[in-house]
Formats: structure tokens, sequence, C-alpha cells
């Protein structure tokens, strides 16, 4: 279940230079890195091959948009829903079939002013009615914002994953209905559990993408195993050849991965 949050679109080549000039360990490397961050093509404009990705097996990506945000240091300095390039991108996400949905932002997990005002942006900027998301740096309370999401009329929430550590955080890995304790009572939303997040194994645990392969591997196994779905985490901006070396290959494994193991069984 590959799924995609859309933080950034804007590719910075002075800043993946200067990260470039600190990381290269010789001048070949760097004269590589500056090659590769001079480019004409933005590194972050991934949105086709990502849905190539997708229906090269028959799924669906969900690339999740942020509408808004109060936060100067966590949601600023991204894009506008009225940027061009935003435009665009929507609008092949939407022509080719893939599902758009709901990045609400930093603070908007306990706000549901600012929740229905984000999702109102997007829904009017593009004429689409949300019914799924997740949270901006996977910020949520329960039962608070689950209680947001259903009374607000959304079908599938699913931020409910680690951040610094990959794995099962509710225990499953299904679809599952949510459940208001306060209440007590059962609410309509559905919760589809992430359980892992390529900032997760690069960022938090340090993993190289080759490593990050394995990790995959064994999720797939277990999914495999217990007939459910495996909810992954890939920002469009995540491959980049200066920053995320081998991540692209290390995201056309995990599909091949898949495959094999559904043919196998």
């Amino acid at each position: 279940m590959p799924t995609h949050d859309i933080d950034v679109i804007y590719h910075s080549r002075v800043r993946t230079l200067g990260f470039a000039a600190l990381r290269a360990r010789t001048a070949g490397a760097l004269v590589q890195a500056a090659r590769i961050a001079l480019s004409e093509a933005s590194p972050f404009d991934t949105f086709d091959w990502l849905m190539d990705m997708s229906e090269s097996a028959d799924v669906q990506s969900r690339f999740n948009l942020l509408g808004g945000g109060r936060s100067r240091r966590y949601d600023g300095s991204r894009y506008t829903l009225a940027d061009k390039s935003v435009q665009a991108i929507v609008r092949k996400i939407l022509d080719r079939g893939h599902l758009l949905g709901l990045h609400a932002s930093y603070s908007a997990h306990l706000d549901p002013a600012q929740w229905a005002s984000e999702r109102q942006a997007i829904e009017t900027a593009f004429g689409v009615t949300l019914t799924e998301g997740r949270h901006h740096y996977l910020r949520f309370r329960v039962p608070e914002t689950w209680r947001l999401w259903d009374e607000g009329g959304m079908e599938i929430d699913s931020t409910a994953g680690y951040a610094d550590a990959e794995g099962f955080r509710c225990g499953t890995g299904d679809l599952f209905r949510t459940f208001d304790v306060w209440r007590r009572e059962a609410m309509r939303l559905k919760e589809r559990p992430l359980v892992i997040m390529e900032g997760t194994l690069a960022a938090y645990r340090n993993l190289s993408a080759l490593a990050a392969q394995e990790i995959f591997r064994q999720y797939i196994e277990v999914a495999a195993r217990y007939r459910m779905p495996l909810t992954i985490l890939f920002h469009n901006n995540s491959f980049d050849d200066v920053r995320w070396p081998g991540w692209r290959k290390t995201y056309q494994t995990i599909f091949d991965l898949s495959q094999r193991v559904s043919r196998r069984d």
C-alpha cells in the first residue's frame, strides 16, 4: 500500500550542493554530486515514476497534500495550492486514477477549525472530495484526532505509525474501525496503520538503502503470512541521488519482492 506525503516540491540546487560538499570525501565525488545537483531535472519531481511503479503492480498510490498550516518552522516555505506546479501535479495524479489525500498540518491534529479549513481548501481548489490522509510529522492523539476525522466525515486515517522505528504500532497492518475510549463508542472512521516510513530507516536509524531492503523484505514476508496490507510511506523528495543514494533502487526492490511473494503464495 504505497503512500506519499507531499511535503516539498521545489528543489534547492544550492542547498543540495552544500550538502554534497559536506559529505564528499574526494574531489571526484564532489564533482559527481555537483553534476547531479546542478542538473536541469528536479530530483523531487518523481510523481510520474511513483505512479508508474504502482501501476506496474496494479496498485493505487495515495498522495497526501498540504492544504495550509500555521507553523512557520514545520509548515512554512513549502508550497501553496495556487502554485502552477502543484496544480499540474494534482491533475496528473487524478487523471491517472490515483488518490489525493489530506496531509493535515503540524498543529491541525487538535484543532478542528484548522483541520477543516485545510481540507476545504484542497477540495475547493481541485473539485475533489477527500476521504483519507495522514497528519504531518505523524502528529495525532487518541481519541481526539480520530474523533476530529470521524466527525469530519472522513473514511480512513493513516497516521498511526512510529516515526523513529518501523513496526506495528497498532498491532496489525490491517484496516480497522477506530474506537473513542472516552465516549466508549465505535467510530465510523477506519485506521490504515503506517508500518514503515523511509525516513525512519534513513534518518532515525541511519541505515543505508541496501540495509533498508532487508527490513522491507522481512515486513513483506510478515504481511504475506498474515494476508494483510503493508502500508509504506515514501516522500516524493526521497530519491535525490545526493542525499538519498540508492533509495530509488530500494523502492524498485520493494515492488519486486512484493510481486515475488504474491506469486509464491
